[in-house]
């Protein structure tokens, strides 16, 4: 389970890189230093859970189905987003209505990256015993702050035209939907 929770995190983080290479350099320079920040502002509530907690969280049954659903409404909202990108760009005519869908799901970072910062935060001050909590936060919010703009500056490099991004994109958030099923049906069994 907790490789496949590993997985999920991983696309999780590539499918929020990829999202990043549809808004422009600076908002994403913004929100890959306002998830610098979130890093250090959850360090108090971190600090306090075990990492055997999060263990537990992982073998329940009911927390795995919670976070499911949680992950295949983001999935859901990401492909929502795919799919309004492309009636966008090559619909004659799209509504007023389907403007706004557009501009607030091209604005939605997805619930799930949040929660795996969360998770890699109590896992790290967990396994680097000795070390300054904060400095350990800062540090994993700075990595993370780079990965994502490494991943979103590689995405447009790697892939110039926007609609070879949005389908990876797509196949990102449905394999990780695809993951999250799997943790639920397989929630109860040991892996």
């Amino acid at each position: 389970m907790k490789s496949i929770m590993l997985i999920v995190q991983a696309l999780i983080l590539l499918g929020f890189g990829l999202k990043m290479s549809f808004w422009t350099k600076r908002t994403g320079v913004t929100i890959a230093f306002l998830c610098l920040l979130f890093s250090l502002c959850i360090l108090h509530w971190t600090v306090d859970i075990p990492q055997n907690r999060l263990t537990d969280w992982m073998g329940d049954y009911h927390s795995m189905q919670d976070i499911a659903v949680c992950l295949v409404l983001d999935v859901a909202l990401q492909a929502a987003f795919c799919v309004m990108f492309v009636r966008r760009k090559y619909c004659a005519s799209v509504s007023m209505a389907g403007t706004w869908v557009y501009r607030i799901l091209s604005g939605y970072p997805g619930v799930l990256l949040f929660g795996s910062i969360f998770m890699m935060q109590v896992v790290l001050l967990g396994n680097i015993p000795g070390q300054s909590f904060w400095l350990t936060a800062f540090l994993q919010g700075l990595i993370l702050m780079l990965v994502l703009l490494l991943l979103r500056n590689g995405s447009i490099q790697l892939l110039p035209h926007a609609e070879n991004r949005l389908e990876l994109l797509f196949l990102v958030e449905i394999l990780a939907g695809i993951l999250g099923i799997l943790c639920t049906v397989c929630g109860n069994q040991p892996l």
